[in-house]
């Protein structure tokens, strides 16, 4: 376990590089940090928004990182350079996210007005506007071809990432704020972790609601995929949890764990099968 110590405090921001040599951090100061990840040193600190910043995302070749802030604004750095290299002027306040796409040549931002914006990411000009409700998290499918926005109506908005029409629309019965969007590695399914405290699992092709589960009733601020698709992070104000999204998976880790033999009523509670699997 490392610690990176700076000025990250209140929940602010973190990402990773695609290569997992360098880390970034969004400070109480409004200033970020990109960490050399093996020696724990400071290589850069970034300064150029004036309110609290929300969301970071690096390029796919690590050299630049995008930032958006409270100040409405989105800005793309150098970061071998230590320099912003232009600005993307995105509303009067509350930028609340940007990601890159996988090609790195899109770089798209979420805001609190009802729209969100796909620009150029090597010249920041705007290619076109996704006009949704106030949006809090956006991801690209492993892909690039498609973009999901989720925000305070409960609402998931699937969007060609190339074109800007609208494909989908995934809802839940209840409206809940949904603060973290993200797709499984093979792009079939999306999560979304939530305001009362529940994840859900989405479908992408049928657009069902595959399953929902309470984690944490304190709040859920964020849920990430493994890289295999066979296990989720959900980080909650009690912890982080790690849960098993393949059922021979969950079988096994049962099995390495009971002292006894299931009984046929568990089995079929537990393991969802009517008769219980045969010993070893």
């Amino acid at each position: 376990l490392q610690q990176l110590i700076g000025n990250n405090t209140n929940n602010q921001p973190t990402a990773y590089s695609p290569d997992g040599k360098l880390a970034a951090s969004g400070n109480t100061d409004n200033t970020i940090t990109i960490w050399d990840v093996q020696t724990s040193n400071q290589l850069v600190n970034l300064t150029g928004h004036t309110d609290a910043i929300y969301s970071l995302s690096f390029s796919p070749d690590g050299t630049r990182i995008a930032s958006a802030s409270a100040d409405g604004k989105a800005i793309i750095w150098d970061i071998a350079n230590n320099k912003a290299l232009f600005t993307l002027y995105i509303t009067a306040y509350d930028a609340s996210s940007v990601a890159y796409s996988p090609d790195g040549k899109q770089i798209v931002t979420g805001s609190n007005e009802n729209n969100a914006v796909v620009w150029d990411a090597l010249t920041g000009k705007k290619i076109f506007d996704l006009y949704t409700d106030p949006v809090l998290s956006i991801a690209y499918s492993p892909d690039g071809k498609f973009l999901a926005l989720a925000g305070f109506d409960g609402e998931i908005s699937i969007w060609d990432a190339l074109t800007g029409n609208r494909l989908q629309t995934l809802k839940y019965q209840n409206s809940t704020m949904m603060y973290q969007v993200r797709f499984s590695p093979d792009g079939k399914t999306i999560a979304t972790a939530n305001s009362d405290g529940t994840i859900f699992l989405w479908d992408i092709a049928s657009g069902l609601n595959l399953w929902s589960l309470t984690v944490d009733n304190g709040g859920i601020g964020g849920v990430s995929f493994s890289p295999d698709g066979k296990k989720m992070a959900v980080g909650g104000k009690s912890g982080i949890y790690i849960f098993y999204l393949q059922i021979q998976d969950v079988i096994a880790l049962a099995e390495s764990r009971v002292t006894r033999s299931l009984t046929r009523q568990e089995c079929q509670k537990y393991l969802h099968v009517d008769i219980c699997p045969a010993g070893p």
